[in-house]
């Protein structure tokens, strides 16, 4: 009798064991499934937030960050021609793009610049404001080495 009992008991503990595996599965399948929804609705909100705010020292403010430059975006290329008011990049995949330059748009190198360093052939890496023509308007300059 006791032979048949034990055998019952083991045949009753391999279904539980499967069972209780299978739900654990499931539920951390579940916790999974919502930190992924929870984490995409967080950072698409955040996205918009930050989208929103359109000055560079806002979004900076935003994220508590101080003297460090977070442009909306950045180009690096060759300068091909050079105005009072914009410069025109030559970029790495042969395409160029009209940079507009501002008494605000900081220029940089070793030491500091001005627009007057900016020439024909110098390589520069700006970050700016996207426009919808696909210029940009220049926050910051940073001349490389060539």
């Amino acid at each position: 009798m006791n032979k048949k009992v034990g055998k019952l008991f083991i045949k009753i503990m391999k279904k539980n064991i499967f069972v209780l595996i299978l739900a654990f599965v499931l539920v951390a399948g579940a916790f999974f499934y919502a930190g992924i929804k929870y984490e995409r609705k967080t950072s698409f909100t955040n996205r918009q937030n930050f989208q929103q705010v359109n000055n560079f020292r806002e979004r900076q403010k935003m994220f508590g960050v101080n003297n460090v430059r977070l442009g909306g975006s950045f180009v690096v290329g060759e300068i091909i021609n050079k105005d009072d008011k914009s410069i025109t990049l030559k970029t790495k995949d042969g395409g160029s793009k009209i940079i507009f330059l501002s008494s605000q748009t900081e220029i940089t190198k070793v030491v500091s610049g001005t627009s007057s360093d900016l020439i024909s052939g110098k390589n520069i890496v700006v970050s700016g404001d996207t426009n919808s023509d696909g210029s940009l308007n220049a926050q910051m300059i940073q001349i490389r080495p060539n």
